[in-house]
């Protein structure tokens, strides 16, 4: 008897010393970031790539960028019309080169206070990452905290550079975190949601600084590629699914759909080295030949809205000014048409001018993207309505490019990703990452360099920028494309997702 008790007292403290000696595989763990039960009331679902990372500045597929920012909040964002809501910021001042931006009293997931220094950490990070980010933080060149407050500094006058200051705020080296294997772990945030130990589970923060959320958990669902996500939208296994389109497909699901407005210009570039493509009258027929409401509707499927001139135009600061018709216009582009020469048809189809040259160009094409090959097809039989012959050079993307560096075109189908703040130096000016075909000593580059010029120097409006590219179409834009945001049957979407928060509707959206 006696030994049966000692047995059992042996077994009592070898009990309590594994109990003692248990340690936690995550650093990053807390008693909020357990895997949940599910509750179908409170749970959806949401796409992930489980091979890449959920670190925002590192992360390589849209999945998983996206859901980024669940986890992690930006000091701004920008609304599905273009415009500044704050985020993590409190206040902001503007004055010159420099903004300075005070902070929230706000916590990280893991409780811990956010402070400057984590915002000038995440900023340099940012910066420093390849991509988007690096782009967009490009013009700001300095930055410094003094308390709650971080003032930067961008390298000229620019009244919109609080637009670029979305960048995703991390905590302090947190992007260091491995665990006891080595292996890293996603960084700290003090967004929405934070990731549950096995990575799989979004768990709402009880400590975010928007309040509570009537979505609990965010189930992740993998999907590698495409094969697979497409199998788990059609099977309904996700409740949200979002794409840009930049591929020119989409998959079906069944319930709501939203637009999400793109910063994405479709133009045609214009070749200024051609004598005939100098003149802006040549340039305004083309434009006003273009019908973009039915290139929207045909070629894009409706997945785009016309552009009405070089901005975005849903941007409410250029929305009054901007005044291309959508519609096409011939006899606009024959009176244009007309002050170069043309005023007569070629067998009634193609004008010509009086040594009975008729105009033909070319236009050049990436023919791996259906989009700009439907509108290709399109601008063809749009031109040839005013008596402008087309001849489309459809080309693999290499040599695409190959092409438009080296100025062997007339036109080209262009796209363009212009940042938050509307900055269409690269787009417009000669030796611009876009600017093909814009010679340095054109006379229209010149004119649109010191119109720029003036803009950051004060002593322009941006509503001017807008009114000279109409006026000069230095190129023709065609129409913004969009994205969609698709939602199940069961889910209630009460408010506008943005590009640069694609699930901005989770904060009050509610489950059948």
């Amino acid at each position: 008897m006696k030994n049966k008790i000692i047995a059992l007292m042996l077994s009592l403290f070898l009990l309590i010393g594994l109990c003692g000696c248990a340690t936690s595989k995550n650093p990053n763990s807390n008693k909020d970031n357990k895997k949940p039960e599910n509750n179908k009331n409170t749970t959806i679902s949401i796409a992930y790539n489980g091979t890449d990372s959920f670190n925002p500045f590192i992360a390589e597929t849209s999945l998983n960028r996206n859901v980024s920012t669940l986890i992690f909040d930006s000091l701004f964002f920008i609304d599905n019309n273009y415009n500044l809501q704050n985020n993590l910021a409190e206040s902001y001042e503007i004055d010159g080169k420099v903004c300075t931006v005070k902070i929230k009293n706000t916590v990280f997931s893991d409780g811990t206070v956010l402070t400057a220094e984590d915002v000038i950490y995440s900023f340099k990070a940012a910066k420093s990452a390849s991509g988007r980010y690096k782009q967009q933080l490009k013009s700001i060149i300095d930055v410094s905290a003094n308390g709650s407050e971080i003032t930067f500094t961008c390298s000229k006058n620019d009244p919109y550079m609080l637009n670029l200051l979305t960048f995703p705020i991390i905590k302090k080296e947190s992007d260091k975190l491995t665990d006891e294997d080595k292996i890293a772990l996603p960084p700290i945030g003090c967004g929405r949601y934070s990731l549950s130990d096995d990575k799989t589970t979004l768990i709402a923060n009880k400590k975010w600084h928007g309040g509570k959320l009537n979505i609990k958990t965010i189930r992740l669902i993998n999907a590698p590629d495409r094969e697979s996500l497409s199998h788990a939208v059609e099977i309904g296994a996700i409740d949200i699914y979002y794409t840009d389109l930049s591929d020119g497909t989409i998959l079906r699901m069944s319930g709501t759909r939203q637009d999400v407005n793109l910063n994405n210009l479709v133009y045609i570039g214009i070749n200024h080295s051609r004598s005939l493509m100098q003149n802006s009258n040549m340039r305004q027929a083309i434009s006003a030949a273009i019908d973009r409401t039915k290139i929207c509707e045909s070629a894009y499927f409706t997945n785009a809205v016309a552009a009405t001139g070089i901005f975005n135009p849903s941007w409410t600061p250029t929305k009054s000014i901007q005044s291309i018709e959508t519609s096409a216009n011939s006899e606009i582009s024959i009176e244009n048409l007309e002050e170069i020469g043309y005023n007569k048809k070629d067998n009634g189809v193609y004008y010509e001018n009086a040594n009975g040259d008729t105009i033909t160009v070319r236009l050049l094409v990436n023919k791996e993207n259906q989009f700009r090959l439907n509108l290709a097809d399109m601008v063809v039989n749009q031109l040839k309505s005013v008596g402008i012959k087309v001849i489309v050079d459809k080309v693999p993307y290499k040599n695409y490019v190959t092409l438009l560096k080296q100025g062997d075109f007339d036109l080209y189908i262009g796209e363009v990703n212009i940042l938050d703040n509307m900055d269409v130096t690269e787009l417009l000016c000669a030796g611009g990452k876009a600017a093909y075909g814009i010679k340095k000593d054109d006379t229209t580059n010149k004119t649109t360099q010191d119109m720029i010029k003036s803009f950051y120097d004060g002593k322009a409006t941006v509503a001017d920028i807008a009114a000279y590219a109409i006026s000069e179409m230095p190129i023709i834009p065609i129409c913004y494309r969009t994205g969609v945001l698709l939602c199940s049957e069961d889910v209630i979407v009460k408010t506008e997702a943005c590009s640069g928060n694609i699930y901005f509707p989770i904060n009050t959206m509610k489950i059948n």
